[in-house]
This record gives C-alpha cells, sequence and structure tokens, in this order.
C-alpha cells in the first residue's frame, strides 16, 4: 500500500476514535483483570454481564486483552491497535468510560473500560448491547460487531436493595445436581429464594425462612440446560444476588 494512503487510512482511523469521546468518557480508575492472559473480551458472553439491581449502585469492569497480529491470507500482519467506536443500548443514567485518552489500545496491550450507573425502578429489563470495535492492522481500520452482550436489570420499587455478592455464596460452584445458597442474615424473616436465566426470565421461586446469623438454601437442578444463571434472596428489608455456573 503507498504511503500517502497509509496515512490518510491512519488519520482517518484517529479521527474515529476521536469520535469515541461522544460515548465513552475519558481515564476511568479501571484496571484489566490480571488473571486474564489470552485475546479477548472478559467477561466473555457466556458469563455476560454482572446483574443490576434497582437502586443499587452498579459497577462493571470489562477487560480486553488485545492481540499482537492476526492471520491475513496465510500471513501474519501485525495488529496497530483496537478501540471500541460505539457502545450503546444501556439506560439513561449509565456512563461507559475506558482507562485511556482515546478508548482504544494498542496491540499486545490490554485494557478495560468500567460500566456504572444507579438504574431506577422504571428500568427494570433486559438491554441488549450495540458494541462496535475497530482494529487497525497495517494503518488501514476494519470496524466490526461484538454481539452477544446484554444488561439486565431486576429488582422493583418499595424496599431497600442492595447486591451483597460478597455475602452469598453457591457451593458448590460450578455443580450438577445440586448446590447450596450460603448467607448471612441480621433478620429473622421471610425471603423469597428466585432463579433467572441470563435473558432475565424466572424460572424458579420458593420462600424460605431465615434466622439471625448463617442460612443455606439447598438448590436442585430440575433439568435445566447447563448455563449460568442468576438467583436472588428478597425481603421487605433487603435483597442480595449472585450467579452460578451448571455444568454437566
Amino acid at each position: 500500500m503507498p504511503k500517502t494512503n497509509r496515512m490518510m487510512n491512519l488519520k482517518y482511523a484517529l479521527s474515529i476514535f476521536a469520535l469515541l469521546l461522544l460515548n465513552i468518557q475519558l481515564s476511568a480508575q479501571c484496571v484489566p483483570d490480571s488473571n486474564e492472559r489470552f485475546p479477548g473480551i472478559f467477561p466473555d458472553t457466556t458469563q455476560n454481564l454482572d446483574t443490576a439491581f434497582v437502586g443499587s449502585y452498579y459497577e462493571m469492569v470489562m477487560t480486553a486483552i488485545v492481540p499482537k497480529d492476526t492471520l491475513f491470507f496465510g500471513n501474519r500482519i501485525p495488529i496497530d491497535s483496537i478501540g471500541i467506536a460505539k457502545f450503546e443500548g444501556l439506560p439513561a443514567g449509565f456512563t461507559v468510560t475506558a482507562n485511556t485518552s482515546s478508548s482504544y489500545w494498542k496491540g499486545g496491550d490490554s485494557g478495560c473500560i468500567v460500566i456504572q450507573g444507579t438504574p431506577s425502578s422504571t428500568d427494570k429489563g433486559v438491554y441488549p448491547l450495540s458494541i462496535q470495535v475497530i482494529a487497525v492492522v497495517a494503518g488501514t481500520p476494519a470496524p466490526y460487531m461484538v454481539p452477544g452482550y446484554k444488561l439486565i436489570i431486576e429488582g422493583g420499587s418499595g424496599f431497600f436493595e442492595r447486591d451483597n455478592s460478597n455475602q452469598v455464596v453457591a457451593y458448590p460452584n460450578p455443580f450438577t445436581d445440586e448446590t447450596k445458597i450460603r448467607f448471612s442474615s441480621i433478620y429473622s424473616e421471610k425471603m423469597c429464594f428466585r432463579v433467572f436465566d441470563v435473558n432475565g426470565g424466572e424460572l424458579y421461586s420458593t420462600d424460605v425462612k431465615t434466622l439471625i446469623g448463617m442460612n443455606e438454601v439447598i438448590f436442585q437442578n430440575n433439568n435445566f440446560p447447563e448455563g449460568l444463571y442468576f438467583y436472588t434472596l428478597r425481603s421487605d428489608n433487603y435483597s442480595m444476588a449472585n450467579k452460578f455456573l451448571l455444568k454437566y
């Protein structure tokens, strides 16, 4: 490719990245997940994003590990950079912020974005996300869509809700036949235990009587398909939530 054309393509790419500032804010304080080693976006669409809850502050970090090169007609070509050109579909009031001022990362680097917001009672639902990424290879921008991501907002008005994912856990997780949901309660009361699929559809619901201190709910697999599920425990006083993985 002539040098002049390559320079024009590079300038075009940079102009596109400048437009990212319309959709993505600058310099987030997120840190890429150091546990990820292979190129890709994490969490992937199998895990998807954490569930958001009405009235609770939400923060989700997505990590991008950019490959150093790509295969093109049997040849390895270095990747200049990859950035996010469009991130749409979130409810009003939610923001998406990258950890770089340009919202793109060089080939071989890692980066992150953070999704933040506090959903209101009118935001409950499932929000498919439209994410467009631009890869710049040999000075030429190549846009493509990243399908499959969604944000699920669960909950309702009328009581104080919070995500106590650090206080409620499933063991074993992943599981095949049954798992035990263990959590601590500061009340002796009735709570509603519910299980949802990744699309926000309710699959199971039952009432449980809690005691002050540690509690346990046994959830048995009712021939559900293999995959990721979300569960909540709610009362008139508060709510807690987490997720488990069913694996055969």
